[in-house]
């Protein structure tokens, strides 16, 4: 009897979902729209092009230990908060590049597939590569994804050391997506645009970090794409020094993902750091300083001799 009851709720749960989600699309295009207006008004350097406040990050130059920072999709180098500025005091060489078409506008993300991405990180690699004896590369969220990718196809000698912080392979999944939210993308991407995405400005008691608070529809695509290449054909091993930190709470990247990449590698417990609150910007919420210290001290454990010297 209970089986008969619930059947027509769920039938009507059904047809009522296109009304809702067609609701939601024309809200979501609405709002973009407004975002991209106000985006467009505020202030940018003259020299760069890049907004007021957002640039990438440059330190120790000199010094032969390096660091490289890849920041996530939509955001800059400030998502990795007082990270970049610790290892600088701690004597690496730190540089934290704005990828393809962040830090303008979401309309110069449009035409940028993940060959660019790739591109970009490779030779954001190849600068440090030059410049220093050995090099970490610490990656979040979708700089995860790249760092990865960098890790499977570079024709460089292999990183140091590997941090993936709140990687992306693939988004979080919630019973109410009732599709995977890759499949939504996919629908919705090929009918708008752009969509509503972020938040563009948190404060959270430290440094301010930036993200697009809309989105270029063929950007999420790329995202999905870079995600589903990964999944496929995954690295057969990660560097000796790598570790993988992240919240098992994470609601945007899948920690799922994240854990089975994990055993895939064969990481060891004391390759793996997980954080105790559900979140994403692992460097911005309310865990940052736990998580600053962690990947700080993983880098000085495992190339601090050379960062130390070099530094002082």
């Amino acid at each position: 009897m209970k089986q008969r009851r619930r059947l027509p709720a769920r039938l009507g749960i059904l047809l009522v979902l296109p009304l809702v989600l067609a609701a939601s699309a024309c809200d979501t295009r609405k709002e973009a729209a407004r975002c991209l207006r106000e985006l467009e008004q505020l202030p940018r350097d003259p020299a760069t092009g890049y907004l007021k406040g957002v640039q990438p990050l440059d330190f120790g130059k000199g010094r032969r230990t390096g660091v490289l920072l890849l920041h996530g999709f939509g955001g800059t180098p400030q998502d990795f908060g007082e990270l970049p500025y610790t290892l600088e005091h701690d004597g690496f060489r730190v540089w934290a590049p704005l990828l393809p078409g962040h830090g303008t506008t979401p309309r110069d993300l449009k035409p940028l597939t993940v060959d660019d991405f790739v591109a970009a990180t490779e030779k954001a690699y190849a600068r440090l590569r030059t410049e220093c004896d050995k090099v970490a590369v610490v990656g979040f969220s979708m700089g995860g994804a790249l760092a990865t990718r960098l890790v499977r196809d570079t024709t460089q000698p292999r990183p140091d050391a590997l941090v993936l912080a709140s990687p992306y392979f693939g988004i979080t999944y919630r019973w109410f997506h009732i599709l995977p939210p890759e499949t939504w993308i996919r629908l919705v991407g090929t009918k708008h645009d752009f969509v509503k995405w972020d938040k563009s400005v948190c404060t959270t008691g430290q440094r301010d970090f930036f993200v697009y608070e809309a989105m270029a529809s063929e950007a999420l695509l790329m995202l999905v794409d870079l995600g589903r290449d990964l999944r496929r054909n995954p690295p057969d091993a990660v560097p000796p020094h790598s570790l993988l930190i992240y919240s098992p709470g994470d609601p945007v990247a899948s920690h799922h993902l994240m854990e089975k990449m994990a055993r895939h590698w064969k990481l060891t417990e004391s390759s793996r750091f997980t954080l105790n609150k559900e979140m994403h910007r692992i460097f911005n919420y309310c865990e940052r300083d736990l998580a600053v210290r962690t990947v700080a001290d993983f880098l000085k454990k495992h190339l601090g001799e050379a960062g130390k010297a070099a530094g002082r």
